[in-house]
């Protein structure tokens, strides 16, 4: 979701004297860095990741002087106030929208009572389903038979392209990214942000192995550089959020067909360990916990992050009848992507021999 500030931007863009209808939601999607909407919060927990991130490198035997490394802190001072800008704007998203339009001299009417309302919403709803399903469907069948690799990256460059070049880009990208059949569930789940839960997993489980390699290499550019922007370098390395993961035993819970129990000795540990650095957790990983979080929440939130789930399976049957869940979601498919994934790592390391 942009900024409040974009929104209205595109809302200028309409430059006829004509009524414009817009619906804003009440809060807004998405957020830069750890959420803060105070500078020294934001860029306290970018510095804390970076320097974690470089004791990482470190222990994978690459040599690497912090102090040697050029941090412009004058555009990370920036980019923090702009950063918490964003994120105040997102918590009210809907009010500061309304109330900027109204300071720019627009004349508001809030047309949304309660009947309206309900009609606007199913309107809106079927219609954006609608077009979006249609989208994912042009998407999944569009030729791409014909790309190579070159037409692919000049096709990227393309700056106009037509709606068929816009497909034909976006399912070779997916094809290129999951090494799978690309399908409308496919593209829905990727826009979702199915990828980037995907890696972790990846990395967490399967992939363990490559993980210091991969951040390493990245980390050699920077190296080389001499610099680094601390927000891309942190949102680059993987090692950290993995190291974090397995400090509260995530692997042990995701085990296949073991029922968990909020009383269950490990799982309290875990969300007492964690209660104990929330701050970390946040800065980390961009988990929120809070002290009233049962350890069941608190699992869950941290297996949304590798794109599982917990489902409640019913209930002990004497004593105490406490609940019992299972981790769902492994059988999306993912295995036969994390498979594709270390054919590419293996050939990887073949052609580096």
């Amino acid at each position: 979701m942009a900024p409040e500030n974009a929104t209205r931007q595109a809302l200028a863009r309409v430059r006829e004297e004509v009524e414009r209808h817009l619906w804003v939601a009440r809060h807004g999607v998405g957020k830069v860095g750890n959420g803060a909407t105070n500078v020294k919060s934001l860029l306290a927990s970018e510095h804390q990741c970076f320097k974690a991130n470089l004791r990482l490198l470190q222990d994978a035997s690459m040599v690497i002087d912090g102090d040697e490394i050029n941090i412009n802190r004058t555009a990370l001072t920036i980019f923090g106030k702009m950063s918490c800008r964003i994120n105040a704007g997102m918590i009210h998203y809907r009010e500061s929208v309304v109330e900027a339009l109204t300071d720019e001299g627009h004349n508001i009417i809030d047309v949304y009572d309660n009947k309206t309302r309900i009609i606007l919403e199913k309107q809106i709803t079927k219609q954006r389903d609608d077009l979006y399903n249609a989208e994912c469907e042009n998407v999944s069948t569009a030729d791409t038979s014909h790309l190579t690799p070159a037409k692919y990256e000049a096709l990227q460059q393309q700056r106009s392209k037509t709606t068929t070049e816009g497909n034909i880009e976006r399912k070779y990208k997916l094809e290129q990214r999951y090494g799978v059949e690309v399908t409308p569930e496919l593209v829905k789940k990727d826009d979702a942000g199915y990828y980037p839960q995907l890696r972790l997993c990846y990395y967490l489980t399967v992939g363990r192995a490559y993980v210091a390699e991969r951040d390493r290499s990245l980390g050699e550019k920077m190296l080389q550089a001499k610099s680094a922007w601390l927000p891309d370098f942190n949102g680059g390395q993987k090692s950290l959020v993995i190291h974090a993961l397995e400090k509260f035993n995530i692997p042990d819970f995701i085990k296949s067909d073991r029922s968990l129990r909020g009383s269950d000795e490990d799982l309290v540990q875990m969300a007492n360990n964690a209660l104990s650095v929330k701050w970390q957790v946040k800065t980390v990983l961009d988990i929120t916990l809070n002290d009233s979080d049962t350890p069941i929440v608190i699992l869950r939130r941290f297996l949304k992050k590798i794109g599982l789930k917990l489902k409640y399976k019913g209930r002990d049957g004497t004593g105490d009848r406490q609940r019992i869940y299972h981790v769902v979601g492994a059988d999306d498919g993912r295995s036969q992507i994390f498979q594709h994934w270390l054919a590419k790592e293996k050939e990887k390391e073949k052609a580096a021999a």
